[in-house]
């Protein structure tokens, strides 16, 4: 989800796809820019690599996008992570740090929302750096030094795992010490900060944890999805994109998925360009195909059964986090419903995580990285 415009969501259809829809920046599918070029499991996926062991494979640094400020280092970077299965595999993303990094400033570990599945949809591949250039200037301002993860399968070999816990959390961890790598006196201490689909992905990285973390940040984080399964027949087109990438993403971790027990034999057909297209063309493919909700919904009650137990390994908050987490929340939020947040939040809280819950009157999907701008600089003061 990106910060760019939003589209309501039927609040019938609940949190599986309302959280999920995301219209991306109209540059999103670009493969080239003067910028960084792109080439489910639970959370406690297993790491090929010893904590604090070299990751980076490469770093190339780039011009500093329009906006950022004077002097800011952008390194376009590749580095080695493992997939939720303990494979080995490459993630590429992009390092922005300040001329002068005030000294003490954990790093943030930036975790990006939706743009969409394909290689071309890499956020390092776009000139706005999907849509966030005007929050990373503002970091980069108060002297932080920014890691921002591609995520696995974004602009690197395979699928994205989209909305995989443990995929997105381990991106997020493995960044890190790729930074490290690359300006190790940064220091070790660092922060997991994301929006949307990367707040989800922020909250992922802080339950599995890592050496120097000293806490995760959520902007309107997509919440757990198990219990809209019986929903899937009212999704309207841009609905249908979404949920289409989560099943693709579900097949990363489950080649036994087969797409005719959810997906009817139009629906199958775009399963291709839910794969390789962006945001905006794919809800525009969507769109134009116009599918009956009856594409979409699983085929059997066994089917059903099997998506909601993949959806439930995959939950967040099925175990505590061991450091403090921060959650802004917009209560004119038409994609991320505050309620939806609250009841993630419950339950983070019932497993011991200590969340602080903060809304923001007016505050919309992406407003409200402005709304909480304030509260947001001062609890990463305090860290």
């Amino acid at each position: 989800m990106n910060v760019c415009t939003e589209r309501r969501v039927g609040a019938a259809v609940g949190a599986l796809l309302a959280a999920l829809l995301l219209v991306s920046c109209a540059n999103t599918t670009s493969a080239t820019s003067t910028t960084p070029a792109a080439s489910a499991t639970s959370a406690t996926a297993p790491t090929s690599h010893p904590s604090g062991a070299e990751v980076l494979i490469s770093a190339a640094t780039v011009p500093t996008p329009a906006g950022l400020p004077e002097g800011t280092r952008v390194d376009r970077i590749t580095y080695r992570s493992t997939s939720p299965t303990g494979q080995p595999i490459t993630v590429s993303g992009v390092t922005l740090v300040p001329a002068r990094p005030a000294p003490g400033r954990p790093v943030l570990a930036w975790a990006h929302g939706t743009t969409g599945i394909g290689d071309a949809c890499a956020p390092s591949a776009d000139p706005r750096l999907a849509g966030y250039e005007d929050l990373f200037s503002a970091f980069l301002g108060q002297g932080y030094a920014i890691t921002a993860t591609d995520y696995e399968g974004l602009g690197t070999p395979g699928d994205h795992p989209y909305l995989i816990t443990a995929s997105a959390g381990r991106s997020v961890v493995d960044s890190v010490q790729a930074l490290r790598d690359l300006r190790p006196e940064l220091g070790d201490r660092w922060v997991a900060i994301g929006h949307s689909q990367g707040g989800h992905a922020a909250l992922a990285a802080a339950e599995i944890g890592g050496p120097g973390l000293v806490g995760a940040v959520a902007y309107a984080p997509a919440p757990n999805m198990t219990d809209n399964v019986d929903s899937l027949a009212q999704a309207v087109p841009a609905e249908q994109a979404l949920y289409t990438m989560m099943l693709v993403g579900l097949r990363s971790q489950h080649p036994d998925l087969d797409y005719g027990d959810y997906l009817g034999s139009r629906a199958q057909q775009l399963v291709e360009p839910a794969r390789t297209e962006c945001i905006d063309a794919l809800v525009g493919t969507f769109s134009k195909a116009n599918l009956p909700g009856s594409e979409y919904q699983p085929r059997s009650a066994e089917a059903a059964e099997r998506l909601r137990g993949w959806f439930a390994a995959n939950e967040l908050a099925r175990r505590p986090t061991a450091v403090p987490v921060l959650v802004a929340q917009g209560d004119a939020d038409e994609v991320v419903l505050p309620e939806y947040t609250d009841a993630l939040v419950k339950q983070a809280r019932a497993q011991g995580s200590a969340v602080d819950l903060r809304t923001y009157p007016g505050a919309s999907h992406g407003g409200v990285l402005q709304a909480s701008a304030r509260d947001v600089a001062q609890w990463l003061g305090e860290r």
